[in-house]
């Protein structure tokens, strides 16, 4: 049951998560497109359309769940409390109930602190939201925003130095975990190293004429080649733009108190890959001796400074 509203409507709805303490949640389990010499428009239409993915069923009111989320999300404004938005978007569940359309609600609501009007909803509110939509997202890249929603609220007020020093050691050690699943995802699905333009489908060599037999059968499978390409190359391009990740795994551990040996077990047991996992451990051990050697360099500066500073010693 969600926490107390102040409407009527959203004290009717269900699957609300309250805001709760780490130990009350059980710990740390929380582009253009593209198409070779096709219509870049033509294929954005086609995938959005025809996936299985994207392919939501109408509501009563003759809505797809998208917008409808859209629609709810879009009333955020001064004077709206993110629990109003929040209320609102759990009665959708009363109208779509499936599996996946109720974790796309419950992802929605995980990605309110990224709206301007919205950003005050509890913390612990998106962890436990961005669990429910896990449990039944398969999307790689919808899993990815996912975890790193989940992570980008546990490390804020790390990052804005808001925790004590006797707390960051747990307070780190919950805010990696999300991120160490994103890094996961990458290392297993990631096949580049660098963005690339937009592939050629390779469908215009075969093209058979608009008056052959063939024509409307080539088109057909040219529209399916081109959006199998299309899909791949937008998700190759995603996943290396949320292996981005990685600087925020490097800024939680690469301030004292160092805690080396807590990440690479942390990173061996999540994303497994040995390679990625070196990957990360060298960042972050960079950063350390860039640290340290920045931090000796001020020190020796201000002996200096301190050294200058004292008078010089009467003569005899």
């Amino acid at each position: 049951m969600c926490a107390p509203v102040r409407t009527n409507a959203r004290r009717r709805a269900k699957g609300g998560i309250s805001g709760k303490s780490p130990n009350r949640l059980g710990g740390l389990e929380a582009f253009a497109l593209a198409c070779g010499a096709l219509s870049i428009l033509a294929v954005a239409a086609f995938c959005r359309s025809g996936g299985a993915e994207n392919a939501t069923p109408e509501g009563a009111a003759g809505q797809t769940l998208d917008r409808q989320i859209r629609q709810v999300i879009s009333r955020a404004g001064p004077g709206v409390e993110p629990e109003e938005i929040e209320g609102e978007l759990l009665i959708l569940t009363g109208k779509w109930k499936t599996p996946e359309e109720r974790a796309a609600i419950y992802a929605a609501i995980a990605d309110m602190p990224t709206k301007t009007y919205l950003k005050s909803i509890d913390r612990w509110k998106v962890v436990g939201y961005a669990r429910k939509a896990l449990e039944h997202t398969s999307d790689l890249v919808k899993r990815c925003h996912l975890y790193s929603a989940w992570g980008g609220v546990l490390s804020a007020p790390i990052f804005d130095w808001q925790v004590p020093k006797a707390g960051l050691a747990e307070a780190r050690r919950r805010a990696v975990v999300p991120y160490l699943n994103v890094l996961a995802i990458v290392a297993e699905n990631l096949k580049i190293t660098e963005h690339q333009p937009p592939p050629s489908a390779g469908v215009l060599e075969s093209k058979p004429s608009r008056t052959s037999p063939r024509f409307h059968e080539w088109a057909e499978w040219a529209n399916k080649r081109v959006a199998a390409v299309t899909e791949e190359w937008r998700l190759q391009e995603d996943l290396l733009t949320y292996k981005g990740v990685m600087w925020n795994v490097v800024e939680l551990y690469s301030h004292e108190p160092y805690a080396t040996e807590e990440l690479r077990r942390l990173a061996t047991e999540i994303v497994k890959k040995p390679e990625m996992v070196n990957e990360i451990m060298a960042a972050v051990e960079a950063k350390m001796r860039e640290q340290d050697a920045a931090r000796a360099a001020e020190e020796a500066r201000k002996r200096a400074a301190e050294a200058e500073a004292q008078p010089a010693p009467a003569p005899h």
